[in-house]
Order: C-alpha cells, then sequence, then structure tokens
C-alpha cells in the first residue's frame, strides 16, 4: 500500500464497467460466508457476488458470476499479511510456525477492542465507511499492547523444553493456548494435555533418579 496510490474498485463484467463494495465490514461478511458449513458452494457464489457487486441488473451465467467471485478474492482485495511476532529462544531461532494465528469471525471483540486502543476508532460506527485496505492495514500495524497481539503472541510462543523449574510456566502457557485456540479438537487438547503429563512424568523420574 502507497500514499498514491488510490481504490479502483470495479470489475468489467462482459465488457460492462461495475462499482464494487469493499467496505470493510463487507469484505467480513465475505469471510464469514466462505466458513459458514449451511451454506453450499453455489449459493455461496451467488451471495458473494450481490454482497461484492454494486447495482449488476444482467442476468448473468452462474459461470460469470464464479470467475468473476475468483478474480475478486484472489487479484482486488488486499490480502491480510499480517506477520507474527515470535519469541526467539536461543535453541529455536529458526522455528516458525505454518498454524493459522487469527481468525476474524472467532477474534472479532479482540479487534474490536484492540481498534479502540490503539486508534480510539469505533468499527462498528466504520461499518459502510472504512474501506478494506485501510482496515487491513491499520490491522497489520495493531501494537504489541492490544489484547489482538497478546492473544497472538500466545498461541505462537513455542513452549519452553520441560525441566524442573520450568513446570508452572509451561502448565500456564498450556492453559492459554487451550484457551484461546482457534477451532481445536477436543482430541488435539487431549493429546497435548497427554503429552505433557508424559513430560512430567520422565522429569520427576529423572530427578528421582538423581537423588538416589
Amino acid at each position: 500500500m502507497r500514499l498514491t496510490d488510490y481504490f479502483e474498485d470495479t470489475i468489467v463484467i462482459n465488457g460492462i464497467t461495475y462499482n464494487l463494495d469493499f467496505t470493510f465490514d463487507n469484505i467480513l461478511r465475505v469471510y464469514e460466508l466462505q466458513a459458514d458449513q449451511t451454506v453450499s458452494n453455489a449459493n455461496k457464489i451467488n451471495l458473494m457476488f450481490d454482497n461484492l457487486v454494486i447495482d449488476c441488473d444482467q442476468e448473468l451465467d452462474f459461470n460469470v458470476k464464479a470467475q468473476a467471485i475468483e478474480k475478486i478474492l484472489t487479484e482486488l482485495i488486499a490480502k491480510d499479511n499480517m506477520k507474527e511476532q515470535h519469541e526467539q529462544y536461543p535453541d529455536q531461532e529458526a522455528q516458525q510456525t505454518t498454524e493459522k494465528t487469527h481468525d476474524f469471525i472467532q477474534d472479532a471483540e479482540l479487534i474490536y477492542a484492540s481498534f479502540l486502543y490503539d486508534y480510539n476508532i469505533d468499527l462498528f460506527e466504520q461499518q459502510g465507511l472504512m474501506h478494506w485496505n485501510k482496515f487491513i492495514a491499520l490491522f497489520n500495524n495493531l501494537s504489541q499492547k492490544t489484547v489482538f497481539k497478546q492473544v497472538v503472541k500466545i498461541r505462537t510462543d513455542p513452549l519452553p523444553k520441560p525441566n524442573k523449574h520450568n513446570m508452572k510456566e509451561r502448565s500456564n502457557l498450556i492453559k492459554a493456548k487451550q484457551f484461546y485456540s482457534l477451532d481445536k479438537s477436543n482430541e488435539a487438547i487431549e493429546n497435548q494435555i497427554n503429552s505433557t503429563f508424559d513430560n512430567v512424568a520422565r522429569i520427576f523420574k529423572a530427578s528421582a533418579e538423581k537423588g538416589r
């Protein structure tokens, strides 16, 4: 994003140029629609098209709509490219996570509170006004003091290697990761807990053997 850019929110369909609604709340509705498993893919395309393309009175073929939506989603909408901040440990400098670290739907309250804290911007008052590109620019640059960035840090911080001194620290971090996990299955959480218990048991065993 450059300060000399201007937003040309249009798309050409069958030789006709149509305006697009790229307000941030409208794009977030597209995200919500994508995640809604109760809506068929065909209905998603039609609903996205109706939400994004303004005043299209043509009777368009479904494939034309699908191609238009694909172009909008892949080429025209500025992507969320937030770079996560990781706590670096000496033996984990090269470690990076490929796991999902945030979700606009699940983290909605955190994002709202963080915009209000950092920028004094009430996102509800900005519905229908703030452009998506502006939203993303602000979102990507939220400070580490915001509750959203603090939660992302919890999700991305690696667990320190277990030893007899950091059991409480590890336990607290695991609980926080579970609390703020994104759509994590119960099975995954249970496996993580079992793995932690196994590590703790090994620490106790090693410590007891040294004390003999």
